[in-house]
């Protein structure tokens, strides 16, 4: 996981459930969570983040969780984020995500809540495993789906690359903002085109 340190992200959940999955999945799969309190919000997200440091330090698997603080740099967070085999989004609230989009250009698989802001995309791109929010048994099954099925987890980051490449990637969405600016002008121009016959017709 990776991102602020904020409640709707429900980072929590995964860490409560992290001894389980650890016990399933054996020693070497690590759970990363990679991130910091916003700067400049309020105190929440920094006694979250007191509140995710003391739910590491008392989980019975903590050796298998490697937690990395910082606000990293656009390299540091892109190095971080690319080392993932999954990433984990149990958000619980998101008009949008750019831990998504990175997730889907570095063809990470995600595991992420079926709210607005994820669900239209993970559907989209079929890059990863929706899950119903608040669900923790359905997010743990998700999870270990995803980290054991090597043939799943790959067509997911073929899915996620070829999404960006064919459908979201910036010279397209430029392309697709051109039009819009050229339809714009051409009504506007219509526009002013009828007003100028009317007055000319009534004169």
């Amino acid at each position: 996981m990776i991102g602020w340190f904020t409640p709707t992200k429900g980072f929590d959940r995964v860490i409560r459930i992290w001894e389980t999955l650890s016990h399933k999945l054996g020693p070497d799969t690590v759970l990363v969570l990679a991130g910091e309190a916003r700067r400049g919000d309020p105190s929440r997200p920094t006694r979250y983040k007191r509140k995710l440091l003391s739910l590491v330090e008392e989980s019975r698997a903590k050796e298998t969780v490697k937690v990395m603080l910082g606000s990293f740099s656009p390299g540091e967070y892109d190095r971080i984020l690319a080392s993932f085999d999954i990433m984990v989004m149990p958000y619980v609230f998101a008009s949008q995500s750019g831990n998504l989009a990175h997730a889907f250009a570095l063809g990470v698989p995600t595991v992420a809540s079926a709210i607005e802001g994820l669900k239209a995309e993970i559907e989209a791109s079929g890059a990863g495993i929706l899950v119903h929010p608040g669900d923790d048994e359905e997010l743990q099954k998700a999870i270990y789906t995803l980290i054991t099925d090597d043939s799943l987890r790959e067509k997911c980051s073929q899915r996620a690359t070829a999404y960006v490449r064919d459908k979201v990637c910036w010279p397209l969405i430029a392309k697709k903002h051109m039009r819009l600016y050229r339809k714009l002008i051409d009504k506007k121009q219509t526009k002013e085109k009828d007003w100028t016959s009317e007055v000319t017709l009534e004169s």
